[in-house]
């Protein structure tokens, strides 16, 4: 018989605000992020990594909730659509926003657990500017939210990372970078 013992954190520090975008005087321009998802541990991790930067985010769980919160609603900096959800997914959900949104050019991000050329062709041909894999990881979505300075999201060709390892429980996917 053997054993062996090592030291684990169970309770990180919670991260301090860093810049996300910078304006001219040097400040952090702090966003309100519409998300739409409708998985609650999804919910809760998007929701972590971006009020631990100082965002404010409103969350919703279907598409139709998020148009509705969008007209609503016109101070939105940035949206977040998971592309399948139940009543309306993100794809569906992109297009009435961007129909009814008289012209106002809220960049819009996908999440999808199929980033595949296909689906990637489908969210930019609906109105939506970037795609994001999952599961989200925090480097990842502070990076494409970098990405739009002046709320331009880069429309980059490039592929997500998949991940091989995938986290299990909550916990692993709060500290998943």
């Amino acid at each position: 018989i053997f054993s062996f013992q090592f030291d684990v954190e169970t309770c990180p520090e919670p991260a301090k605000p860093q810049n996300i975008t910078v304006t001219k005087e040097g400040e952090q321009e702090l966003l309100q992020i519409l998300v739409a998802e409708d998985y609650p541990v999804n919910q809760q991790v998007i929701r972590q990594h971006l009020e631990s930067v100082g965002h404010t985010v409103t969350l919703v769980d279907n598409g139709i909730d998020a148009v509705e919160a969008f007209i609503s609603n016109a101070g939105f900096d940035l949206i977040i659509l998971d592309i399948q959800m139940p009543m309306m997914g993100g794809i569906e959900a992109a297009k009435e926003i961007r129909k009814r949104g008289k012209g106002k050019k809220v960049p819009i991000l996908a999440l999808t657990a199929n980033a595949d050329a296909e689906t990637r062709d489908k969210c930019m041909r609906a109105g939506m500017n970037n795609v994001l894999s999952k599961p989200i990881r925090k480097n990842e979505l502070l990076k494409a939210l970098e990405s739009f300075p002046g709320h331009t999201i880069s429309n980059s060709n490039s592929r997500p990372k998949t991940s091989v390892t995938k986290p299990q429980s909550p916990e692993e996917i709060l500290n998943y970078d």
